[in-house]
């Protein structure tokens, strides 16, 4: 470990001290975090945190407040992962501090760890100086599921940046406001592309059609999980189904175990491409980490993780999910309007 003089090189060690689970390599990785350069600090904590040293969140709280974000993001990622109840009045003390991205970070860790009682005051940063607070404390408040609190979320709709218009249309979809969707329609016509997506989305959800053009002209390399929510207009008693069916709270599965454990709560086979789990790893690498981060959650919100960020979109079916590349969800969907539109005539 101390012969480790770059990154690259404290890298290399710390794969293997993670491969072999070489625990008693700890001691010589904790100094590292205080260490002058930041990769080797983010580096340290995430080791930490796949080792699941849980012991070692005390040290990981004063790294929330770090100057750097990668920093900070690393060590609240171990503490969702250790699932730190414990240490949520340190955490919550952050939500003043004077960097809005320690503020911001604060209000997604409460809400990972279930704190509700924390809500009302992370409702306040939705008037906090900063976009970014602003933003995170919807998705916060999105993971808290506060649906008693749409006013305050519906009021970003109104403000002049897209950010934050398209980060509150996206939250009123997920909690289920059906009282906005006169509201998210009107921002089908939005100026900005980001908040007729994300409205769009949100109508779907909604059970709403209206905003089906808008997100079938969006191409597919642009967007990831972009046709998800159509799901929920063709499929609506399963979408339904699934968003309702809640995973208990698991630390560790494998690949094929969580498959079955998702089937098994499902009533639903997986149908996973073999190309997403020989060539490109695609299943193994993503799936491993979600019961990580996820407390009690949702089917949906599972599988809407699984392909969070990666080539591939679920399609519901009566009795499975079928996995398949952006591209042919595209075209599926594509035709699904077609069909549908025809019906309608």
């Amino acid at each position: 470990m101390r012969g480790a003089q770059t990154e690259e090189e404290f890298k290399r060690v710390l794969e293997v001290v993670e491969k072999l689970e070489l625990r008693p390599a700890i001691p010589a990785i904790l100094p590292r975090l205080t260490d002058p350069r930041p990769r080797f600090r983010a580096i340290a904590v995430s080791t930490l945190t796949n080792l699941r040293v849980r012991e070692t969140a005390p040290r990981l709280l004063p790294l929330l407040e770090d100057e750097e974000s990668e920093v900070r993001k690393a060590a609240a990622q171990a503490l969702r992962d250790f699932n730190a109840i414990e240490h949520v009045p340190a955490i919550s003390a952050l939500l003043d501090h004077k960097i809005p991205g320690v503020r911001s970070q604060a209000a997604r860790l409460l809400s990972h760890l279930h704190a509700k009682e924390w809500i009302p005051r992370v409702v306040l940063l939705l008037q906090d100086p900063s976009d970014e607070v602003r933003a995170k404390a919807v998705t916060a408040l999105v993971k808290f599921d506060a649906r008693d609190r749409f006013p305050e979320i519906a009021s970003l709709l109104r403000e002049s940046d897209h950010w934050n218009r398209s980060t509150g249309a996206r939250a009123l979809g997920r909690l289920g406001a059906r009282e906005f969707v006169d509201d998210l329609s009107a921002h089908l016509n939005d100026p900005e592309k980001s908040v007729r997506v994300h409205a769009a989305d949100s109508l779907a959800r909604l059970e709403s059609p209206v905003g089906i053009a808008t997100l079938l002209e969006t191409p597919p390399f642009r967007w990831r999980n972009l046709y998800g929510s159509l799901n929920a207009l063709r499929r609506p008693d399963l979408w339904r189904r699934l968003s309702e069916t809640r995973l208990e709270k698991t630390l560790e599965m494998t690949s094929d175990e969580l498959v079955g454990w998702i089937s098994e709560r499902s009533y639903l086979i997986l149908e996973i491409p073999d190309s997403a789990t020989r060539r490109e790893k695609f299943w193994r690498k993503k799936t491993h980490r979600i019961l990580h981060r996820h407390g009690l959650a949702s089917v949906l919100e599972v599988l809407e993780e699984v392909v969070e960020s990666s080539p591939y979109e679920f399609i519901l079916e009566s009795d499975r999910v079928r996995f398949v590349r952006s591209v042919e969800a595209h075209a599926f969907w594509k035709e699904w309007a077609v069909s549908r539109s025809d019906k309608e005539r």
